[in-house]
């Protein structure tokens, strides 16, 4: 029950850092 939910936390994490770094990336393009 616990290793599922940390296991969604990371997958949460990873899933925010890509967002923010695609997006800081397309900014840049602009």
């Amino acid at each position: 029950m616990f290793l599922n939910y940390f296991a969604l936390g990371v997958l949460i994490f990873v899933f925010l850092v890509i967002f923010m770094e695609s997006s800081r990336y397309m900014t840049s393009l602009i």
